[in-house]
Parts: structure tokens; C-alpha cells; sequence
């Protein structure tokens, strides 16, 4: 699987803290659906999807790859994405920590993803101080339609 080696040293220690603080079990299937997730980079999945990814690699059901989004959502290792609005959807990204974050954008006719890099929005999502909230990360998707 094409992984950034960092992200994912960084989200497995992550996920191996939170477990360890909540005294749960570390399973191979937890840390190769982590992988995958991981070899998204940073691009939003479906439960679904991660499932067909993992299937033909690795036996396990719909439900643990659920169960497991569960767990790594409570980690805040991926948070779930919001629809134009406001409503969670059933597609999840990488919440990636520290100065780092996500801005993506999503084309409503044709369903093509990608990801863009914005120093301003960065420099300004980083530096935004809010009364009585600690940001770890952001996440910035745009929706809109291809041109034609």
C-alpha cells in the first residue's frame, strides 16, 4: 500500500497510545485497516470502500472495519465529513495533527475528489485562536462543479 511512512508512524502511535490509555486489545486488523486509511492521503472513504479495499487482503467483516471506525474516530485519528449542509455523511478522512491539516474539494456532478494546497488558508486556519477551544488540525472541503 502507497503510505506516507510518517503519516502513518505518527497516526499508529497515536492509536497505540489511545488503546493502551483505554486498555484495549491491539489487533493486526486494526493496524492494517490504519494502513489503508492511511494510503488514502488524506482523500475522504466510506466504510464500504475501506471494506472492498481490505477484503481480498485480509479476512474481515463489514462490522470490524465499522467497530474500527469507531474506535479511531473516538481516537480523533479520522474525523467524519460534513455534507454543503451540515450533516455527517457516511465518509471519513485522516485527521491529521499538529500544523497539519486537509484541504479538499469534491466536484458535485461528477463525484471527482482531490486535495490543493493553499499556504494563505493554512497559515490563517493555524493561527485562528478561538475563546475556549484547543484546534489540533483542520479540515477545509470545497464543493462546486468541474468545468465543463
Amino acid at each position: 500500500m502507497p503510505t506516507s511512512h510518517n503519516t502513518y508512524s505518527e497516526v499508529e502511535n497515536l492509536l497505540r497510545e489511545f488503546i493502551r490509555e483505554n486498555k484495549l486489545r491491539l489487533t493486526q486488523e486494526r493496524l492494517l485497516i490504519l494502513q489503508q486509511i492511511c494510503s488514502y492521503e488524506g482523500m475522504s472513504f466510506s466504510p464500504e470502500k475501506l471494506y472492498d479495499d481490505l477484503k481480498e487482503k485480509l479476512p474481515l467483516s463489514l462490522a470490524t472495519v465499522y467497530n474500527s471506525i469507531d474506535l479511531f474516530r473516538k481516537a480523533r485519528i479520522i474525523i467524519p465529513l460534513l455534507r454543503q449542509d451540515g450533516e455527517r455523511t457516511n465518509q471519513y478522512e485522516l485527521a491529521l495533527y499538529g500544523n497539519h491539516g486537509s484541504l479538499t474539494f469534491t466536484c458535485t456532478r461528477c463525484g471527482r475528489q482531490g486535495r490543493f494546497k493553499d499556504a494563505t488558508i493554512e497559515k490563517v486556519l493555524r493561527n485562528k485562536k478561538i475563546p475556549n477551544f484547543n484546534a489540533f488540525g483542520f479540515s477545509v472541503h470545497l464543493f462546486g462543479e468541474c468545468k465543463a
